[in-house]
This record gives structure tokens, C-alpha cells and sequence, in this order.
């Protein structure tokens, strides 16, 4: 009785570090059935319970079939996947980017018994990212033109483009003696400010 009380509490503990952790922690068998999930994964997978999140393949979380072939083929290589980014669909359909890390756990006979790891929404980054390639394009375009339209920009002179991505985006062009590029811009072409909003 002592005994089956210190596994219950063991047990307790266990599912309390498992559930407290603020990333989706997840168990599942090479054939994609899950079986544990974290309260985290199901908050971020949109499940409203854990029991239906455990009646979930896999497979079907992924928006791409092939991203899940290439997680896989990694596994297989190594044993590990780092930072593997994908898209996921969540309970209600909408979709979502996700870093997975993850590691195979194998018997004795070096059979593969689980996988664990850990998901994490990255949609909102990954979003900020693409914004930001947007303007950053739509900057090289200012400059290319600037630079075609004027002759105030000559071979012993370049273009410094600065960038901070910061609560806001500052994209800054300014044409520069190309010796002195390091100095402070001078002749300012364009200054863009835009806030990034995470859709």
C-alpha cells in the first residue's frame, strides 16, 4: 500500500512537470498514434480535450504529407530532429506553423518503441519574417530605381541599407561614399516606417 502510494505520487508529479511545461510535450508510435500529449499541445492543436487529441493520427495534423516523409527520413538518419518547422491544422481547421523537436526512443534490439518531443507555435514569427521580406523587397526596388533615375550615385559611391526589427521595422536607404560606408548615411533616398502586426 506504501508502495502504490509513492507510484501515485510519483505519477502526480510527473503528469504536473508534464502538463506545466508551456510547449506541446508529446508520445507517439512510429505509425503516428499518439499517446500522451501534453495540456500545452492540446491548447495549441485547439483539441478541447486530451482524449480527443489522443484519438488523433498524426498524420492528419499535418497540412503537407510530405513535411511529415521529411521528418520522418530525419528521424531515421538520426535518431533526432532539432527545429523541424511545419505547418500544422488544428482542431477547428485553421492552420498554424510549428517547431518540432523530437527523439526516438528504441528497446534493446534497437527497435524504435516511441517518439518524444516537443512542438511550439511559431506562427506568429513566422509571419513577422514574411512581412518583413516583403519590405525589405519592396526597399531594394526604391533603391534600384534611385539608383538608376539619378546620377548622384557614381562608382565611388554605394547604397547602405539599414534594418532593425525591433516592436517597429525602420528600413533606411541612404547613398554613402562607398570608402566610408560605415559613417553616418547622408543624402537620404527613403525612410520607411511600418509596424509589424502578426496576423
Amino acid at each position: 500500500e506504501e508502495r502504490t502510494a509513492e507510484l501515485r505520487a510519483s505519477e502526480e508529479r510527473y503528469r504536473t512537470l508534464f502538463d506545466g511545461v508551456p510547449v506541446g510535450l508529446y508520445r507517439t508510435t512510429p505509425e503516428g498514434q499518439v499517446l500522451d500529449a501534453s495540456q500545452g499541445f492540446v491548447q495549441m492543436a485547439g483539441y478541447p480535450d486530451r482524449e480527443t487529441l489522443l484519438a488523433m493520427n498524426t498524420g492528419s495534423f499535418y497540412v503537407d504529407p510530405e513535411q511529415q516523409v521529411q521528418w520522418k527520413a530525419l528521424m531515421e538518419q538520426s535518431g533526432i530532429v532539432r527545429d523541424f518547422e511545419a505547418q500544422g491544422r488544428r482542431y477547428d481547421g485553421t492552420v498554424i506553423w510549428f517547431s518540432d523537436s523530437a527523439r526516438a526512443v528504441r528497446d534493446q534490439d534497437g527497435e524504435v518503441l516511441y517518439y518524444e518531443g516537443s512542438l511550439e507555435d511559431i506562427t506568429e514569427r513566422v509571419h513577422a519574417e514574411a512581412e518583413l521580406r516583403v519590405y525589405q523587397e519592396h526597399l531594394e526596388d526604391l533603391v534600384v530605381e534611385r539608383q538608376v533615375t539619378s546620377p548622384a550615385v557614381g562608382s565611388d559611391e554605394a547604397v547602405l541599407v539599414t534594418f532593425d526589427l525591433n516592436s517597429e521595422v525602420w528600413l533606411t536607404a541612404a547613398v554613402v561614399n562607398a570608402g566610408d560606408a560605415a559613417n553616418a548615411a547622408i543624402e537620404p533616398v527613403v525612410t520607411v516606417s511600418t509596424r509589424v502586426v502578426p496576423r
